[in-house]
């Protein structure tokens, strides 16, 4: 007699369409990943690309964009030169390696990254963090009343927020709060997907929740804009304004990391006066409450030939430099956790630039996460 101890493990399908992101958090990107029997297939992100790929005995899975694979683009600072350059990162192989231990469709996700300053090659380096695979056929049931109202829309692959309205009739407008623009939309909700059409630019988006985070969803995007494809990720929260106080806002907050995870990466105490301290200092932008919102910024007077930080000084007046001024908005409240929209105004009078997002590696909270008050 002999005992024979075996163990099963579930067969993965390789070949197909999946999602591959990290739904645990509330802000990580996802890929759109196409892979055919033939070894061929599509990647999409800021745009599509065709790939090639192989599998290992071990189910490691490499996949090679057969063009350029954009992670991001954006204006960096030059030590150099002393100038500011334009910056591209380019994948130029993913790696999917199996993670067993914490599910069937979980991998660490490798990626091999060119960086690019004015189209001239300057560094090489490598990134890896936990992703799982998923389908579309996963989301969540919705339906069109679910969806009719005001909510702030921010995606990963965005540089601002979205100001939204889904009207019952099926039309809508998406405000841009950084810029100030308007785009009007039709949108309706068919097998769980709400689709946007946008008739100025013939646009059209796809909207996929995948959780509810009990203010609003997390959801996956996919889009045609000009002929390109693109997929992202991110939150969107229904909005319901509350004005921005000592009493509900002093105190210490977390950077949450995500809706069911008790993880944070950062916390700032933010003082009865509204002075802010980060984890690690202070910050040389300070104001208070004010008008419903918490604001930090920092003003420059020249008059005597010094830059002198005062309180507020008038822009009109050329000894007047404003360096920044950040404006927080209380937009959703669920217990303790606070969703906020973060805009910044860079300089002043004609050079003033406005940038929006949930403050953070991106931008909800005072980071681009939900922050949650720990008195």
């Amino acid at each position: 007699d002999c005992e024979i101890n075996a163990t099963f493990k579930e067969q993965q399908e390789t070949v197909g369409t999946f999602i591959i992101g990290n739904q645990d958090l509330y802000y990580a990107s996802a890929y759109t990943v196409e892979l055919s029997e033939d070894n061929t297939g599509a990647l999409t992100y800021e745009g599509k690309v065709e790939v090639t790929w192989t599998e290992s005995a071990e189910g490691v899975i490499e996949i090679t964009p057969q063009s350029d694979f954009v992670l991001q683009e954006y204006e960096s600072f030059s030590n150099s030169t002393g100038m500011n350059v334009a910056t591209k990162d380019i994948a130029t192989k993913l790696t999917l390696t199996p993670l067993p231990e914490k599910g069937s469709n979980w991998y660490e996700l490798g990626r091999d990254i060119e960086q690019y300053q004015d189209d001239v090659l300057v560094d090489e380096y490598t990134s890896s963090y936990e992703v799982s695979k998923t389908t579309l056929e996963q989301r969540l049931a919705i339906n069109a009343n679910d969806m009719v109202g005001e909510w702030s829309v921010n995606l990963v692959g965005e540089n601002t927020v979205y100001k939204v309205f889904f009207n019952d009739d099926g039309t809508g407008v998406s405000h841009n709060i950084s810029d100030l623009s308007d785009e009007s939309f039709t949108w309706q909700v068919t097998d769980n997907t709400m689709v946007l059409n946008f008739p100025e630019d013939g646009g059209t988006e796809s909207f996929y929740v995948t959780k509810d985070i009990n203010v609003g969803y997390q959801l996956v995007t996919q889009g045609i804009f000009d002929g390109e494809h693109y997929t992202d990720s991110g939150i969107m929260v229904r909005r319901n304004e509350q004005a921005i106080s000592a009493d509900n806002f002093a105190g210490r907050h977390q950077f949450r990391d995500g809706h069911d995870i008790n993880s944070h990466w950062a916390e700032v105490q933010i003082y009865q006066d509204g002075e802010v301290f980060f984890t690690t200092g202070t910050s040389s932008y300070q104001k208070g409450f004010e008008d419903g919102h918490l604001i930090r910024d920092l003003y420059y007077d020249t008059t005597d030939g010094n830059w002198q930080r005062v309180d507020w000084c008038d822009v009109a007046l050329d000894t007047c430099h404003l360096a920044g001024k950040f404006v927080y908005t209380l937009v959703a409240v669920d217990g303790d956790r606070y969703y906020i929209e973060r805009t910044i105004t860079q300089g002043s009078s004609a050079e003033a630039q406005q940038i929006s997002g949930w403050p953070g590696p991106g931008g909800l909270g005072f980071p681009k996460r939900a922050c949650c008050r720990t008195l």
